[in-house]
């Protein structure tokens, strides 16, 4: 066999891993749509519209198109590479805008968390401007008009497979160091309030169940979602750098948009669960105990903050 056909039948046949996983990732995320989509028009569609009600929107749904697009990609003999190249460049670009919406969705947390503090949002905001510009204008470079990003057709029995070209693993790689980095300062800004939080219910003689259940919650949902990027930043990086471009892009992709998306959906939803079952309140101790050096665990709407965590204007 020469060299060129050897090369068409090895990349036949990571084609069709990829799209086995494309097609999984996809049957999952729409799975757990349908398995929450009740809670979802409970706690996200019925009520006040806020700022949270369009980042679910944007994480949840455009989420299922990306990972739509990404699948037909992959699965699709009669796509031109012109279309191919488009959906392709949609999921690139739109699964960084996910990752920022999931992040715009943990950040009021934190700003919540610390009650509203001026200096934490501001370091936040910085923060988060200057990861923005990082990995768009990394991601541009990689896959942008001027890039060596392409798509290339081959052919099959029942038309043609469209194959992306010219992605570099160390360009991918570097589109996700910023993200984590930004994902660390916001669980090491959770996790130092929280210690601060059970260390003051142990003075003061309490238990770690007296600290109040919106803390929790938070503090719950920043470690789950600080471990479960950071699995998925291992895997990310293995498979660009250790295999082929098209395991990097047919697994890597899907598999991050499967974890943003039911990640974003869960979080928003599970805060809004919480604030539908309890009182939302900020503070170390549940209200009424015994406070020395922390304000008194007062109303969410008292600071100013609505039901989303979400700051009002001042």
């Amino acid at each position: 066999m020469d060299p060129e056909a050897a090369t068409t039948v090895s990349n036949l046949g990571a084609l069709q891993q990829t799209s086995f996983f494309s097609v999984a990732a996809l049957s999952i995320v729409l799975y757990d749509h349908a398995q929450t989509l009740s809670k979802e028009v409970e706690l996200i569609w019925i009520g006040t519209v806020s700022p949270l009600t369009l980042l679910y929107f944007v994480n949840r749904y455009m989420g299922n198109a990306m990972l739509i697009a990404g699948t037909i990609v992959s699965v699709s003999t009669a796509l031109s590479t012109k279309v191919s190249y488009k959906l392709l460049e949609f999921e690139a670009w739109g699964t960084l805008v996910n990752v920022w919406v999931v992040q715009s969705i943990m950040q009021p947390r934190i700003f919540a968390m610390y009650h509203r503090s001026k200096r934490v949002g501001a370091f936040l905001g910085v923060c988060f401007l200057a990861e923005i510009v990082t990995t768009a204008v990394i991601l541009w470079l990689n896959v942008g008009p001027h890039s060596s990003f392409a798509m290339t057709s081959i052919t099959v029995f029942t038309g043609q497979l469209c194959v992306a070209t010219g992605i570099r693993g160390n360009f991918m790689v570097m589109t996700y160091v910023p993200i984590v980095c930004f994902e660390l300062l916001l669980f090491i800004l959770a996790a130092r309030i929280s210690a601060k939080n059970i260390l003051e219910v142990i003075r003061l003689g309490g238990t770690e169940r007296r600290m109040n259940s919106l803390m929790r919650v938070l503090a719950r949902d920043s470690l789950i979602y600080f471990l479960i990027n950071l699995a998925i930043t291992i895997i990310f990086i293995i498979l660009w750098l250790a295999l082929s471009p098209i395991y990097g892009q047919g697994i890597s992709v899907p598999l991050v948009d499967f974890v943003v998306v039911t990640t974003g959906s869960r979080l928003a939803l599970s805060l809004r669960g919480h604030r539908a079952r309890n009182g939302v309140w900020v503070g170390g101790v549940q209200p009424g105990a015994r406070n020395h050096d922390m304000d008194e665990a007062i109303p969410l709407h008292a600071l100013g903050v609505n039901d989303d965590s979400w700051p009002s204007k001042s």
